[in-house]
């Protein structure tokens, strides 16, 4: 439909929308090359920007979120033969101690093929982790090292979740 109507249509749509649910001056701008920026000011006065990357030929995407210039979310999903492997990289919760929340970067990744799969939580991550776009590592090495894991493979069902495997 982006063709039948031109751009013009579909971007003023999609900018009241982030107008209306994320910030009053979001700014949504097509870089021709199947990548987007989204800018605007938060709630709270800060400087936001989304930049968003999608490849149909591959069937993959990545999502950068910043506020006021530091790294809030990554995003990425990579097809992988059958299945779909994603990972998000942002501050989380990880605990609690007398002092209240305990907040770390941390990085989550699913990885799954029809109905078996895994989903882990790697703590305390000081770095983005390496791309998934261009080729997703086998499941055992996207989750291995993780804080916390769970397997489902063909009807079985293994983990590791507060340092307990099961």
């Amino acid at each position: 439909m982006r063709a039948i109507r031109g751009w013009g249509f579909w971007e003023a749509m999609e900018t009241t929308m982030l107008q209306t649910g994320w910030a009053d001056d979001a700014k949504l701008t097509d870089n021709g090359d199947g990548s987007f920026l989204v800018t605007g000011t938060s709630r709270d006065g800060g400087a936001m920007s989304i930049r968003i990357e999608y490849d149909p030929d591959r069937d993959d995407l990545r999502l950068e979120a910043q506020k006021d210039g530091e790294s809030a979310l990554l995003f990425e999903y990579a097809k992988d033969g059958g299945g779909y492997a994603a990972q998000y990289y942002f501050k989380a919760i990880t605990g609690h101690d007398f002092s209240g929340a305990k907040e770390q970067m941390c990085v989550y990744r699913t990885i799954f093929d029809g109905q078996n799969g895994s989903c882990a939580r790697f703590d305390g991550i000081d770095a983005e982790p390496e791309t998934l776009l261009g080729g997703v590592p086998s499941e055992e090495d996207f989750i291995s090292g993780a804080t916390h894991w769970f397997t489902i493979a063909n009807g079985e069902f293994t983990g590791k979740l507060n340092g307990k495997a099961f």
